[in-house]
């Protein structure tokens, strides 16, 4: 039975209608139509599937500077347009943009501005080596994944991108991503209210930013996550209300900055972190209501600096903490 409102128009309706039709392949539920006519044979969905993704990338690598794909969001924009406000974003979750384990070493990878106007999946893509750049990039859908993707040596960024809109919460997953050697830039990202994943991410030798990034409210995970040498800097980063779970995450080598990052309301863990031996610093940050706890955690032969501007009614739990360096506790 179809989605209906008090008028007697499902969301089903809106979908057959001529306005979407070109959108079919970007349906997360396809008509199953079990047998292809024009070839004689049955329809198989993973090949289905497959040559569906070939083709949205076709498009986004396209040689004509991103008019094609421009184009076919602009149109896709247009059809949600004329859906009543009550039902838009309900219409939007039923399309998904697949580039699954795709190969995007030999196209375009300055995708910088390009928008995605609903849910979008990059789940085990390969990106290759070379510079691969989605600043200022805006995901439109509830769910954004990059699962499992692989980038190669070269500039990263995401800066300023936009992950998520409108008042659903959304499902951000950048879980199992391997980063290879250079920048990854996630400065000025930001995030909107849902569960943002990180987990066992690794980012290979090389600077990482995510200065000023902003997370909505909702679970923001980076458990498990391997940073090499370099840089690692969260300053300024800004959290919403609820749990930040580092646990188990590696700084091998590095120097690990949040300064003046605010964790906001709910807990903040980071139990059996390893900090190596690169300078750790929280100087200026902010932590609200919940428990802030290292629990666990290792922090080598390092200059570590726990300096918060405010412990707003936070429990600090530093119980079993390793510390071979020195740490300088105070408020203010």
């Amino acid at each position: 039975m179809s989605e209906s409102n008090e008028g007697g128009v499902g969301i089903e309706e809106f979908l057959r209608s001529q306005d979407f039709m070109p959108f079919s392949n970007w349906l997360v539920e396809r008509p199953r139509a079990g047998w292809n006519l024009k070839r004689g044979e049955p329809v198989c969905p993973h090949r289905e599937q497959a040559r569906i993704s070939a083709d949205n990338a076709a498009l986004l690598t396209a040689p004509d500077c991103g008019a094609g794909w421009h184009a076919r969001v602009d149109a896709f924009e247009w059809a949600l347009a004329g859906v009543p406000d009550e039902h838009r974003e309900q219409v939007r979750a039923r399309f998904m943009i697949r580039f699954d384990a795709r190969s995007f070493r030999d196209g375009r990878t300055d995708l910088s501005g390009f928008r995605f106007p609903c849910s979008t999946s990059f789940e085990d893509s390969d990106f290759g080596d070379g510079e691969v750049c989605f600043a200022g990039a805006s995901f439109a859908g509830r769910m954004i994944s990059f699962a499992g993707a692989r980038f190669g040596s070269g500039d990263i960024s995401f800066a300023g991108a936009r992950f998520g809109s409108g008042p659903d919460p959304v499902r951000v997953s950048f879980d199992r991503v391997g980063f290879g050697a250079d920048l990854v830039n996630f400065g000025g990202a930001s995030f909107a209210d849902g569960e943002i994943s990180f987990g066992l991410t690794r980012f290979e030798p090389g600077d990482v930013w995510f200065d000023g990034a902003t997370f909505g409210d909702g679970p923001v995970s980076f458990a498990g996550a391997t940073f090499a040498d370099g840089t690692i800097s969260f300053d300024d980063t800004l959290f919403g209300t609820g749990t930040k779970d580092f646990r188990k995450a590696r700084f091998e080598a590095c120097e690990t900055t949040f300064d003046g990052a605010d964790f906001g309301q709910g807990d903040v863990s980071f139990d059996q972190v390893d900090f190596g031996d690169g300078l750790v610093s929280f100087d200026r940050s902010v932590f609200g209501a919940g428990t802030l706890s290292f629990q666990d955690c290792r922090a080598g032969e390092c200059h570590s600096t726990f300096r918060p501007a405010a412990l707003n009614g936070t429990t600090l739990n530093c119980a079993k903490v390793s510390l071979e360096g020195e740490l300088k506790v105070s408020n203010g």
